[in-house]
């Protein structure tokens, strides 16, 4: 069975991340994209495409390396949704990086962009390494 464009598009995002290559990640973003931070408990704020650029260029300057592997996809094509369940791994200043997430993603009619997104993260990563990573990557900003 040949790929959906939307499937096309989610593997181009997990290339582009694997590359931290944040046009590449922008350019599969429709102009109204958001992406949601969830669990919501955490109260960040939904994400615009320029919100969602400085976030991009933050994981890059902390990030030495950064890699997703995909575990597993579900997809419904007349939703236009993709779930995907992954793990990543990289290294950061403060160490090793272990973490998993579950995407969703929803499409425009071309499958070709993506128009909403949730990222589902690990709550004890959000809790105790973000912001030790954060504190990291500070003086880096303003030194």
């Amino acid at each position: 069975m040949a790929s959906t464009q939307q499937r096309q598009t989610a593997n181009a995002l997990i290339t582009a991340f694997n590359n931290m290559d944040i046009p590449s990640i922008m350019a599969l973003r429709a102009p109204e994209s958001t992406q949601q931070v969830v669990p919501l408990r955490f109260n960040f704020p939904c994400q615009d495409n320029p919100a969602y650029e400085r976030r991009m260029n933050f994981i890059a300057r902390a990030f030495d390396n950064f890699h997703l592997e995909v575990k597993e996809v579900i997809e419904d094509v007349t939703a236009r949704k993709i779930v995907m369940w992954l793990s990543a791994n990289g290294d950061t200043k403060l160490g090793e990086y272990r973490n998993e997430y579950m995407w969703t993603m929803e499409f425009d009619e071309s499958g070709g962009k993506i128009v909403k997104m949730k990222e589902f993260v690990d709550t004890a990563m959000i809790k105790e390494f973000y912001p030790q990573l954060r504190e990291s990557i500070e003086p880096a900003k303003t030194g």
